[in-house]
């Protein structure tokens, strides 16, 4: 089995970690802003790390069919609803072997645990005020 690695310091994107994402059906985030070092040892592990010229810069995204825990730095657990764009984090995370069903392969990486360290609160536009909407 692989053993796990810390990632420190990275930004994170698109935290779907209490409800699945409707684009994968599955929870998942990106971990991204990752630097020289984290990239390397990340591919000499046979993970792909992406970029797209976003705000992401170089990134990988962690998905599961387990919702994702989140705890601040004194173990208490976060909401995940809550995990904005940039919130900041260290990340405990296995690299796994997968094959799907049509035979592409690859190594993913699996999230053991998730320090959020500054807190970037997500706003849902969901709720509305009655009183801040003009009436046609």
């Amino acid at each position: 089995m692989a053993k796990p690695v810390k990632l420190s310091n990275v930004t994170l994107f698109w935290a779907n970690l209490a409800k699945p994402s409707t684009m994968s059906g599955k929870y998942q985030v990106d971990l991204s802003q990752l630097s020289s070092r984290q990239v390397e040892g990340l591919e000499k592990m046979g993970v792909s790390v992406n970029n797209k010229g976003d705000d992401r810069e170089f990134f990988v995204t962690c998905k599961s069919t387990y919702a994702i825990d989140a705890y601040d730095v004194d173990g208490a657990v976060i909401r995940g609803a809550l995990v904005g764009n940039e919130s900041k984090a260290d990340v405990v995370v296995t690299p796994y072997d997968w094959k799907s069903p049509t035979g592409k392969k690859g190594t993913s990486l699996g999230i053991n645990k998730l320090v959020i360290t500054d807190l970037a609160v997500f706003e849902s536009n969901d709720e509305i005020d009655m009183n801040d909407v003009e009436e046609l």
